[in-house]
C-alpha cells in the first residue's frame, strides 16, 4: 500500500476518471481524498455526468483507505475548485501527491514522489515532486531525477509547508521585482515574457486558472522542483474539463510514460539546478505551449468579432 496520502481532483468526465482511478486503486493509498467541482447551471446534462463520476468513485473504492470528499453543490470554476481543493488536502495532511481527472500516472510515479517527499521534506528550498517530463527520453542523465526552476502539474506532490505561501488571488505584485528574478531564473525570452503576460491576465482577472499563481508562488520563494528524468505521467485529457478548447494533437498530451526503478535510484550530489536540463526544456515549452496558447488567443478572439454563423462556416469548410 501507498502510505502517501493522494488528492484526487475531477469533475465531469467519466472515461479519464476511470483511467485515472484505475492506477489510484493500483497503489492503493490509505488516505484517499476527493474534491469535485458543482456542475454549471447552464450546461445542460452536467448534473448527471458529475454526480455518476462522484458515484463510480465511491463505488469501486475497493481497498481499506480512510476517505474524506469535497464535493461542492455549486460550481467554482477552474481556479477555484482547484485551489480550494488543495488546501483543504493540506488541512488534514503535511505532504501528499496531487492527480486531476485526465493525468494518467505509471504506478511507480506514486512511489517516486513518495521516496522524494521523505527525502526532501525538510530542504525548505524544495517546493515540489514532478512526475511529467516533457523531453520524453530524448536527453540522457547520470542520475534519475533533476532540479528545475519550473514544476508541471500533471501528476505531482508538494508539502503543506510550501502549499501555505499559495495566494489565489495575486493582486498586489511588483512587476519590476518579478522580472529581475525571471532574468536569473528563465534565460528564455520568450518563455520569461509568456510568464509575465499571464500573471498580468490573472491580476486582471481575465483568465479562470490557479497554475499561473502556482509557478508565481515558487519563483518568488525561490524555490526548485524536482523532475523525474523519466515521464511517469501521460495528460489523457484532450478536452479540458471546464474549457472546449480541443488540443488532442499537441506532443506534450499522451505522451509515453515509462516505469521508475527506486531499486536503481541515482540521487544528485548536490540541490542544484540543472541549467542544461531547463534550458532544453524551455525551448520545447515555448515551441509547443505557447504557439498552441496564441492559437487559442486568437480563435477566442475570432470567435468574438466574427459572427457566429460565419465562423462555424469557415470551421466546417476547414474540416472538410
Amino acid at each position: 500500500m501507498l502510505n502517501t496520502p493522494v488528492l484526487f481532483l475531477v469533475f465531469n468526465r467519466l472515461e479519464t476518471t476511470k483511467q485515472v482511478f484505475a492506477k489510484i486503486q493500483e497503489a492503493k493509498p490509505i488516505q484517499l481524498f476527493i474534491a469535485a467541482d458543482g456542475a454549471r447551471i447552464d450546461k445542460i446534462g452536467e448534473q448527471e455526468k458529475v454526480e455518476e463520476v462522484r458515484k463510480f468513485i465511491i463505488d469501486n473504492i475497493d481497498w481499506d483507505c480512510e476517505v474524506k470528499t469535497l464535493f461542492r453543490k455549486n460550481n467554482l470554476g477552474c481556479g477555484k475548485a482547484v485551489s480550494e481543493g488543495i488546501t483543504w488536502f493540506f488541512e488534514h495532511v503535511e505532504q501528499g501527491i496531487i492527480l486531476e481527472d485526465d493525468c494518467l500516472p505509471e504506478k511507480s510515479f506514486f512511489f517516486f514522489c513518495q521516496e522524494m517527499l521523505e527525502k526532501y521534506k525538510m530542504e525548505q528550498q524544495i517546493a515540489s515532486v514532478c512526475g511529467t517530463n516533457h523531453l520524453f527520453t530524448k536527453y540522457k542523465n547520470k542520475n534519475s531525477y533533476y532540479f528545475s526552476n519550473l514544476g508541471t502539474i500533471w501528476g505531482w506532490a508538494t508539502w503543506r509547508r510550501v502549499w501555505n505561501k499559495y495566494n489565489f488571488n495575486i493582486t498586489e505584485i511588483d512587476i519590476k521585482f518579478f522580472e529581475a528574478k525571471l532574468k536569473l531564473k528563465i534565460p528564455n525570452q520568450k518563455l520569461k515574457k509568456w510568464i509575465i503576460t499571464m500573471l498580468t491576465e490573472v491580476q486582471n482577472k481575465n483568465i479562470d486558472t490557479w497554475d499561473i499563481q502556482w509557478l508565481y508562488t515558487l519563483l518568488i520563494n525561490d524555490t526548485l522542483s524536482i523532475i523525474s528524468c523519466k515521464n511517469l505521467v501521460k495528460n489523457i485529457g484532450y478536452v479540458g474539463t471546464h474549457t472546449e478548447n480541443t488540443v488532442k494533437h499537441h506532443p506534450f498530451f499522451n505522451m509515453q510514460f515509462f516505469k521508475f526503478d527506486l531499486d536503481k535510484i541515482e540521487h544528485p550530489n548536490q540541490i542544484k539546478v540543472n541549467s542544461k536540463m531547463d534550458s532544453i526544456t524551455f525551448k520545447a515549452i515555448v515551441k509547443y505551449s505557447l504557439k498552441k496558447t496564441l492559437t487559442v488567443q486568437i480563435k477566442d478572439v475570432l470567435k468574438k468579432i466574427i459572427p457566429k454563423f460565419i465562423y462555424l462556416s469557415i470551421k466546417k469548410y476547414k474540416n472538410k
